[in-house]
């Protein structure tokens, strides 16, 4: 029984699968893909620290993800360089120099891809901003606890306390729930247009006599 042959020579297939283009199309499965278009990592990198300092305009996924994971990835080689030179329990030099040349730039990084996603900057701070109200208002019911049994209005300030103790309860729960939300918004997709922080990294070019608004 003869045996089945391709349509060409073994040499022609193997060069038609080499030649194949490649789907460069990166796909999360929280994102959804990304623009063929997109940052790679070292670009990524270098428009990190070039627009360190600036927190107008919109900033891409690749370019705040890719951003992420280079601090991430320099961080754990940072790390094994100071257990390599002091040790385990030593001091950490070169991680915290990283932290501060690498980890500044996210916060603008940050605030230019809520721009992106359509949503301000001050979201990055939504942490922050429970824990703070959070912290307040659990002072404010220590504050307003009875300190003796038998003084006046303590059954009020007890009860008063009993209902805050439940708003702190809540309060607490979005405090610890806040950073998973924050990562949401910041893995959203591109505002496709132009929005009130100017057009989409990629976009179109401006015309002349045109201004983006930052």
């Amino acid at each position: 029984m003869p045996r089945w042959s391709p349509a060409w020579p073994r040499s022609r297939q193997s060069t038609a699968v080499r030649l194949r283009p490649l789907n460069r199309r990166a796909r999360c499965w929280v994102c959804g893909p990304w623009p063929p278009d997109a940052l790679d990592f070292w670009q990524a990198v270098r428009a990190g620290y070039r627009r360190c300092l600036t927190f107008r305009g919109r900033a891409s996924r690749p370019e705040f993800w890719y951003f992420v994971l280079y601090v991430v990835l320099g961080s754990v080689v940072c790390d094994r360089i100071d257990q390599a030179l002091f040790g385990a329990w030593g001091p950490a030099p070169v991680s915290t120099l990283f932290l501060v040349v690498g980890g500044l730039p996210l916060i603008p990084a940050a605030w230019r891809r809520m721009h992106d996603t359509g949503r301000s900057g001050v979201f990055v701070l939504y942490p922050a901003i429970v824990m703070i109200g959070t912290t307040t208002f659990i002072g404010f019911l220590a504050g307003a606890a009875p300190s003796q049994p038998g003084e006046t209005f303590g059954h009020l300030r007890e009860a008063v306390s009993a209902i805050g103790g439940m708003i702190a309860a809540g309060a607490v729960f979005v405090l610890a729930i806040s950073p998973l939300l924050v990562i949401w918004w910041l893995s959203r997709p591109t505002q496709s247009g132009e929005n009130r922080w100017g057009r989409p990294v990629g976009g179109p070019a401006l015309s002349p006599g045109e201004t983006g608004r930052g």
